[in-house]
């Protein structure tokens, strides 16, 4: 009889609509499922939970009765042993740990995420203990196997793993982006690959410097021109001499036709060249090149003669110069062989056995003595020799201590002195040394070349040359410098250039971090190129030789006066013979960065003082009729670099750098979430 009055009981209750009173009923009767039912029907009914409120006589505030209701509801789910049903009323009712437990009890990811997102803001900063709830949810989500775990961890911070989360969720756009922002181009290159953008992958593959799969990527995304670079660094030559044929570029393809000693093969390429090209001067001189390896002198005479300029400007030229008197000579045109060796007089990169060269051509012409000939000088100002080292070439310090570095390997010469690798004797550690030439030792050039050793010997940067050491040993003026593995910018842009969008950005922010940091020094340096920037593993650029930077002194006044730059690279105010500031530098910065994008610079001159003038007064031409494929921002930015008037230019070269910031990946938005 007792169960039949508490079932009558409980059908009233509900006939009143008093579910609470029927869910009390059914919970003393044991009747746990039912009490839940009733309990369920009265929380979809009462969105605010008003009824419950009264029903517990208004105790608590109105506001705490939904959560109350939600609570009462969980448990019952508990006793009734339905513990996946209690997990999302413990949610409701705010009792997220108790939720969470239970949601991952039951492997409901989902669950846990919303558990652990409780309380965290949807937008602006996190704090330390939210970033890893948040971090924990993400990961819960992506166990679930929804992509809406990428922006997560991307707001936690956690971008290695958010790229991992968007390759294995298929999500490839945001895991490119990602990889790519976290440094991790190889990764960043295989989702490319997967998602079938052949040229993304190939760039990708170029910054993760596996530079034969770029080439063969670049072939196939029809970039014959970039596969071709891209085959040079990894030392595939012959595939790359192939390439640059493919894609026309004929004068390129027979350099390295050269180099490989294959002589006829860049010949072949040559023979369509006609003297109305513009590059029929380049064309006749690799040409002569390789007849003049061959021993075919007069051929090679012939077209050095087609192809060389009658005055020496730039260090790149003696080369030729010397290989064309050593042909004039070679086949008995003594005049014209003294003729050509007379246009190295005076220069401070003429090789210091010129006269030696003269002496002999002359020799040859009288019949003389050997020593007799013209008594002019080569290599520079004369000077008195060192008073207790006498030297005449580099090779003759290979072995020598200076200070208390042991000079390795002559590794090359700049305007003003011989570098060589070298060894710390105490502490083991690698360095360059740079010796000034003996020829110049005399004069400014001392003054100059140790005030470079001054300037810079405070900075310490990631992307400057810090400087061990300076000083002078017997006459011999030196610098010690940090060795750094890796080729010069000129180089690379000579047999790579034009480079991808992202390492031209990439090396060219380098750059100018570094001369940054220079300027904030007050130190500007006057005379950046290719040749005054090394390039060593991961693209990191590192400038040299602030040999002719300009410092200031305490008052702001300039330490050196007039112009000692290279006319390729001078600014407009360089040019014109005005007062120079760090504006110069970001001019140069934009130029070489013009260079690494175009393979080109804005202008061309025989001589320089056409150089000047262009840079004074000549627009650039614009990098996209170049190369339309350099994204526009990117150009905009070179091109704003590149004005006239320094006031136009960035306002420093810190925000030209972070304008080339946004285009290395470190700066894409997050995916978006999904719901």
């Amino acid at each position: 009889m007792e169960a039949g009055r508490d079932d009558a009981a409980v059908e009233v209750a509900l006939a009143g609509g008093l579910r609470f009173e029927a869910a009390d009923l059914l919970e003393r009767a044991g009747r746990l499922d039912e009490a839940i039912d009733a309990l369920d029907a009265a929380w979809s009914a009462s969105p605010d939970a008003r009824d419950y409120w009264h029903h517990l006589g208004k105790k608590g505030l109105l506001e705490e009765a939904r959560p109350r209701l939600a609570d009462r509801i969980a448990g019952l789910c508990l006793r009734a042993d339905r513990r996946s049903d209690a997990a999302p009323w413990f949610e409701r009712a705010g009792n997220v740990e108790e939720a969470r437990a239970l949601f991952e009890e039951a492997g409901d990811h989902r669950g846990v995420a919303r558990c652990l997102l409780q309380g965290v803001p949807s937008e602006g900063a996190l704090k330390p203990g939210q970033r890893e709830r948040v971090a924990q949810a993400a990961r819960a989500l992506r166990r679930a196997g929804d992509p809406a775990a990428v922006a997560l961890l991307v707001r936690a911070e956690c971008g290695q793993e958010a790229a991992e989360a968007a390759a294995a969720l298929g999500e490839l756009e945001a895991a490119i982006d990602l990889y790519a922002g976290s440094g991790a181009a190889a990764a960043a290159a295989e989702c490319a690959e997967q998602a079938g953008q052949l040229a993304r992958a190939a760039e990708l593959w170029d910054e993760a410097e596996e530079y034969g799969r770029a080439s063969l990527l670049y072939e196939r995304a029809q970039d014959l021109e970039a596969a071709a670079h891209a085959a040079g660094r990894a030392g595939d030559h012959a595939r790359q001499a192939l390439l640059l044929e493919r894609c026309d570029r004929p004068v390129e393809a027979a350099e390295v036709h050269a180099r490989l000693g294959q002589g006829e093969d860049a010949l072949r390429v040559l023979a369509p060249i006609s003297p109305e090209s513009e590059r029929w001067a380049e064309a006749r001189v690799i040409a002569a090149e390789v007849h003049h390896q061959a021993g075919r002198h007069a051929e090679a005479a012939g077209a050095f003669g087609d192809g060389l300029p009658d005055a020496v400007h730039f260090q790149e030229e003696v080369g030729p110069q010397l290989s064309y008197a050593a042909s004039l000579e070679a086949i008995g045109e003594f005049d014209r062989a003294l003729l050509v060796l007379s246009r190295l007089d005076g220069k401070e990169f003429a090789p210091m056995d010129l006269n030696q060269r003269k002496a002999r051509v002359e020799q040859k012409r009288t019949g003389g003595p050997p020593g007799a000939g013209p008594a002019s000088t080569g290599g520079g100002p004369a000077g008195p020799r060192p008073p207790s080292i006498h030297v005449t070439t580099p090779n003759e310090l290979i072995g020598v201590q200076i200070a208390s570095y042991e000079l390795l390997r002559y590794v090359g010469e700049g305007s003003f002195a011989w570098v060589f690798e070298s060894r710390h004797q105490t502490l083991g550690r690698e360095a360059a040394v740079k010796v000034l030439k003996p020829a110049l030792s005399s004069g400014e050039a001392p003054r100059r070349f140790l005030r470079e050793g001054r300037a810079v010997a405070g900075l310490k940067h990631p992307h400057l040359i810090e400087i061990y050491d300076a000083g002078d040993l017997d006459g011999l003026y030196y610098l010690a410098l940090e060795f750094v593995k890796g080729p010069t910018l000129k180089k690379l842009i000579a047999d790579e250039a034009p480079f991808p969008a992202m390492r031209a950005a990439r090396i060219g922010a380098g750059i100018l971090s570094g001369l940054g940091a220079a300027h904030r020094k007050g130190i500007v340096h006057r005379d950046l190129k290719p040749a005054n920037v090394l390039v060593g593993k991961g693209m990191q650029a590192k400038v040299l030789d602030f040999g002719l930077a300009r410092v200031f002194d305490d008052a702001g006044q300039s330490a050196t006066a007039g112009y000692l730059g290279t006319p390729r690279y001078a600014s407009p105010e360089q040019a014109r013979g005005s007062e120079v500031g760090d504006a110069a530098d970001q001019y140069a910065a934009g130029l070489v960065i013009y260079e690494m994008l175009t393979g080109k610079l804005p202008f061309e001159s025989k001589t320089s003082l056409g150089f000047l003038a262009l840079h004074a007064h000549e627009p650039p031409r614009p990098i996209r009729d170049l190369r339309a494929d350099v994204p526009p921002a990117l150009a905009d930015a070179v091109m704003r670099a590149l004005e006239k008037d320094p006031r136009d230019r960035h306002e420093s070269v810190g925000a030209f750098e972070r304008v080339l910031a946004t285009f290395l990946g470190a700066g894409k938005r997050p995916p978006p979430a999904r719901s």
